[in-house]
């Protein structure tokens, strides 16, 4: 089992999937509205994704000093 505090397993969450969804969303309509091809328009707002998770693996040192999570065994 793995143990964290819930707060960290929050932040964890926000930083994975929240943050880069509505930065996906919202990129997505800021297109739509500039360029008139759809495919373009969703193919850049996924484009947007890779300096976000760039950034995140330039950072990696100081998110692991935040993180900090334990295995433990789950006993019957």
């Amino acid at each position: 089992m793995v143990v964290g505090e819930t707060s960290m397993g929050m932040m964890a969450v926000v930083l994975a999937f929240v943050l880069p969804f509505v930065l996906l969303i919202f990129s997505l309509f800021l297109l739509m509205a500039w360029i008139e091809n759809e495919l373009y328009a969703a193919l850049l707002s996924l484009a947007v994704l890779i300096p976000y998770y760039f950034v995140l693996w330039l950072n990696k040192t100081q998110l692991k000093q935040q993180f900090s999570f334990t295995i433990k065994p789950i006993n019957n």
